[in-house]
Formats: structure tokens, sequence, C-alpha cells
């Protein structure tokens, strides 16, 4: 490949080869849904982010009809990533994760695709099964009657309550 490059207004021009690197050929290894790679990890993760406004219940129905589950989320580059996401593309008050107490098989609060709960980002008092069993990110600060309420934060909530949008994750094909 030629490459010219203008250095002043005189319009000289000063051209060279420049030597092409072939990218290594990467196969769509998610489908329809969008690729994030974790460069701390080196693993990828297949996401859909859903503007329509559902229950915990019902979005995670929606994401097992797309072959996966709500986001289960295991480092804080994955949480700050789909917190991003969600804010940069919907803004939305919060999106519904994966994390709930009402797993079959699991004691206590798991993730929905039943992987192992590693990492946490609970909000104040969090989780607070008296505020619901199922969970969700806060995507904005929010001043509230249980009290202030920080983005990127996770907070307790009904799984038939509230509704918002919500983050599908699947394996990758």
């Amino acid at each position: 490949m030629i490459i010219c490059v203008v250095i002043s207004s005189v319009l000289f021009y000063l051209c060279g080869a420049v030597p092409v690197q072939q990218a290594d050929w990467q196969p769509n290894v998610c489908g329809e849904f969008l690729t994030h790679i974790n460069t701390n990890t080196n693993t990828t993760t297949c996401y859909h982010m859903d503007a329509s406004h559902k229950t915990w219940n019902a979005a995670e129905a929606d994401c097992i009809q797309l072959g996966g589950h709500l986001a289960s989320i295991h480092d804080d580059v994955f949480n700050t990533f789909i917190f991003n996401a969600a804010e940069e593309m919907y803004s939305f008050e919060g999106v519904h994760i994966g994390l709930s107490d009402t797993n079959p098989g699991i004691s206590g609060f798991g993730w929905s695709d039943g992987s192992v709960l590693n990492y946490s980002n609970f909000g104040k008092s969090m989780p607070n099964i008296n505020s619901g069993h199922c969970l969700y990110m806060q995507i904005i600060n929010v001043q509230g009657y249980a009290g202030q309420r920080y983005a990127g934060q996770w907070y307790s909530e009904e799984c038939d309550g509230f509704t918002m949008g919500h983050v599908c994750v699947r394996p990758t094909m």
C-alpha cells in the first residue's frame, strides 16, 4: 500500500510504501449478539442489551429463549462494561442482571446461568430480601426513599415488580 502525506500547504507530498499486515481472521462467535472481549482474562462474552421494559422473570425468560441468561458478572471489567453500555445506549435507570436467590439447587444468591458468585458490587445494605429476591444494576445516581443508590452498583428488587431493560449473555458459538 502507498501512503502520501501532505507536509505543508505548498502541496509537498511525501510518499512511501507501507507494509500491510494481515489481520487474523476471527469467526463471528456471537451470532446476532454483540461481542465483549475482556483483555484482563482473555475471555469473550456474547451479550445483548434489550431496551424493552420487563420484569426480572420476564427478562430471564427472554434471555433463555435467545439461548442464554440474564448477565452474570464475574469481575469489575465486565461490570464497568455493562454499566457503560447501558448508560450510553439506553440511559436506563437500571438494568436487570442474573443474580437472585430464586435459583433451584442454589442456597442463597446465585447467577441464573448457574455460574459461581465470585464477584459482587452490592450497594449499601444489599442484597436485602426485604426489598426483593432479584437484583439489578443501577445506571444513574438516585436519591430515593431507601437512600442513595449509586451508578454501577447492584440493588435488590422484586422479581415480578419493577420493569426495566436487561442484559442477556450467552456462550460463544
